[in-house]
């Protein structure tokens, strides 16, 4: 049978969106969180995992907020991280330290690691692991201490000509599957949200059934989804046009995540977590 797991990124980001996660865990629409440690409120976040009993990620973060390992290639002098672009131009620029990366991601895992909550495995924020210099700098790491981990490996591919910007990104990461993905990880075997969408107009719940469908067999498939409700505290994170598109798309998974009672309790999937992988 396919397995389905349903994960709200960004935990800790705010007390709103952390509000928003355990109502959307409560409404049988998630079966895990990954969790942003470096945000003013991810000890809020802990403490309603823990709470609440709902299974945690890492949401390995080296593109907003301050290090937990302190300055480094990754921060500027007052221990800031560079932005994603910024980072990946370091990068290229050979500017970027491997152990630098190590360390944070070491830093961030053991933050809850000492926590008492069900920990599953990691994805990052703006999915920057997935850029070959940093998953090829954890690579020991993660097989060492076997973590499982987000595989950005899409369901399906958008209509070029409706979603080009979203099609490039896909060819991308597929590209990053292909040439700089371990086989001996251990991670879901696809993923899809609704930027996967050919849609201009707001989506319904019927788009999440359409984004999950599938021919394939034994499969397990990620939803990645963004529940936020509304606050002041969001436009201070998110500012321009762009961002704000993406926060009226959180919103509005909110609400559709919150309004249906075990949404997709009635698929052909068996709603899991990365626990449930199997290990090596």
């Amino acid at each position: 049978m396919n397995k389905l797991i349903i994960n709200a990124d960004d935990f800790g980001l705010c007390e709103t969106v952390n509000e928003a996660i355990i109502d959307c865990f409560l409404k049988k629409n998630l079966t895990s969180a990954t969790l942003m440690v470096n945000m003013r409120s991810s000890s809020n976040a802990v403490e309603l995992a823990t709470k609440y009993n709902l299974p945690i990620g890492l949401h390995f973060n080296i593109v907003r907020g301050k290090s937990l390992a302190g300055p480094s290639t990754l921060t500027d002098a007052d221990n800031n991280f560079f932005s994603r672009r910024e980072l990946f131009k370091k990068i290229l620029k050979k500017k970027i330290n491997t152990k630098d990366i190590q360390k944070e991601f070491l830093a961030q895992f053991n933050f809850l690691q000492n926590e008492n909550i069900n920990f599953t495995h990691f994805d990052s924020d703006n999915h920057s692991h997935f850029n070959p210099f940093v998953i090829n700098s954890l690579k020991e790491i993660i097989l060492t201490k076997k973590i499982k981990l987000r595989k950005i490996n899409p369901l399906r591919f958008c209509n070029p000509v409706l979603n080009p910007t979203r099609t490039i990104k896909q060819t991308y990461y597929k590209i990053i599957c292909s040439l700089f993905w371990d086989k001996s990880f251990q991670s879901n075997d696809f993923i899809t949200s609704i930027y996967d969408l050919n849609l201009k107009k707001k989506f319904t719940k019927t788009d999440y059934f359409n984004l999950i469908k599938t021919k394939n067999k034994n499969t397990t498939l990620e939803l990645m989804v963004h529940p936020y409700k509304n606050s002041n505290e969001l436009y201070k994170i998110y500012r321009s046009v762009n961002e704000i598109d993406f926060v009226n798309n959180c919103l509005n998974e909110y609400k559709i995540l919150t309004d249906n009672f075990g949404l997709f309790s009635k698929t052909d999937y068996h709603l899991s977590n990365f626990n449930d992988l199997n290990s090596s």
